[in-house]
């Protein structure tokens, strides 16, 4: 009698821990979903459907990254804690694994669900202080309420998408839109056919546009752009692919994989007597990461070329995501020699303050100014302060859009040190790079006309 109560007792409480995440005592995912069936099966006869928040917690991984394993758990416990705060009695909160938490509403109207979404950001942006410590978190929530006919996978997954679209789109929180599901699957299917065609040699390439400088004419570097050639859906646009790969860790591969490509392609020209610095765009996300200037390392010693013959451009808006990381990664990329570039300088929203300190080496001027300058007096007025300015703080300016000989005459006239478009040449395969780099030793370079008023 009394060992059946013991045997019963520790069934209990093996049952419990298997329903329970370890770190945080909150259920875990099993525990989670089987709440969630049987709200379900209440639902019928309830005057509101059961919702799902699912959240994701918005730069966890740089906690553990830069301060370690247990101050990220230590961070996880108490966002258990805020949470159960957040929400009423009879709501449940889990771990599902991660730093990815779900809440299940059993009976709220649509909108109750949005406001306890609100609630819940409140409580995690609030600062947390963990063993002394101050830290600042965002969160991304998704939020799905269960529609006629749909099991609890599907009201999961359903607020699963949601939360991707509030964290992409850096929303806060997002209720789930039955459109999202053919927008994931259809993300989900690149992301598969990325990671094929990052293993397959050829399907990723490098076309390079080349940079001239406007003193001489002379051929002083390339810009690498990527094209995906799909083997069934052929050329597909990095329009199409890349906004896709910033959300997700595979940026990271991709970033890598292009820096090699570039870096073999100025091996291969330097091998044949040609030094041609190569600049390569990188992400927000790339840049931010604290192994990135090691990835950079790396790949300039595969290569065996020095850091002179790379340059990173990145955007104003990479440099505001995070200004202070993205000092401090400038700086341990610019310790390997290699330089550094704003592109699409003009059109985004870099203070000041930021730009006299940033660690870069030039500007690029944004198409959009550049292409019509010479017939636009806002534009032209535009381009000349920002050549004035760069010149003022010791930056190298590139002008890219480049498409006619008044343009050239108009920035040669300014000042402005380099210039890209196709007035030059289009982005061009490496074997027809080649050819127009014979060419261009070949020929005499023409210096450009000065218009006069």
């Amino acid at each position: 009698m009394i060992i059946g109560r013991l045997n019963r007792s520790h069934r209990a409480v093996v049952e419990r821990m298997a329903a329970c995440d370890a770190l945080t005592g909150l259920p875990n995912r099993a525990a989670f979903t089987a709440h969630a069936e049987r709200a379900v099966d209440k639902a019928a006869s309830a005057a509101f459907q059961p919702a799902v928040l699912i959240m994701d917690l918005d730069g966890f991984k740089d906690v553990n990254d830069s301060l370690g394993h247990h101050i990220g758990d230590l961070l996880l416990v108490e966002v258990g804690t805020r949470l159960r705060a957040a929400v009423r009695s009879q709501d449940v909160v889990a771990r599902l694994g991660g730093d990815e938490f779900a809440v299940l509403l059993c009976d709220v109207p649509p909108a109750a669900s949005e406001e306890t979404a609100v609630r819940i950001a409140e409580e995690l942006n609030r600062t947390f202080v963990v063993d002394g410590l101050a830290l600042d978190i965002e969160v991304s929530i998704g939020i799905a309420s269960l529609e006629p006919g749909q099991d609890v996978p599907t009201l999961i997954r359903h607020a699963d998408t949601a939360m991707y679209s509030a964290k992409q789109h850096r929303l806060g929180h997002a209720r789930f839109d039955p459109d999202q599901a053919h927008d994931t699957t259809a993300r989900l299917t690149l992301l598969g056919n990325l990671r094929r065609a990052l293993e397959t040699p050829g399907e990723i390439e490098l076309h390079y546009q080349p940079k001239i400088a406007m003193d001489t004419g002379l051929l002083v570097g390339a810009e690498a752009l990527t094209r995906w050639r799909h083997p069934i859906k052929g050329p597909i646009s990095p329009g199409d692919f890349i906004p896709v790969l910033e959300g997700t860790s595979l940026i990271h591969r991709f970033t890598a994989h292009v820096l090699d490509m570039a870096l073999a392609q100025v091996r291969t020209w330097l091998d044949a007597g040609h030094r041609i610095p190569v600049a390569v765009n990188v992400s927000t996300r790339s840049l931010l990461d604290p192994e990135f200037p090691d990835t950079v390392a790396l790949a300039l010693h595969r290569a065996g070329i020095d850091g002179a013959l790379l340059c990173l451009e990145i955007t104003e808006n990479t440099v505001m995501a995070d200004p202070e990381r993205a000092i401090d990664t400038l700086r341990r990329i610019r310790s390997l020699g290699v330089r550094t570039s704003i592109d699409d300088f003009g059109t985004g929203y870099s203070s000041m303050a930021y730009l006299k300190v940033l660690p870069v080496d030039e500007i690029k001027v944004d198409r959009s100014f550049v292409m019509d300058m010479a017939s636009d007096h806002s534009n032209h007025a535009l381009v000349e302060s920002t050549v004035e300015l760069g010149h003022n703080l010791g930056l190298t300016v590139v002008a890219e859009g480049v498409e006619d000989d008044a343009t050239v005459a108009e920035l040669h006239r300014l000042g402005c040190d380099i210039a890209q478009g196709y007035h030059f040449a289009r982005p061009l395969h490496p074997t027809d790079f080649t050819v127009f780099l014979d060419r261009h030793l070949n020929e005499r370079p023409r210096q450009p006309e000065q218009h006069t008023a």
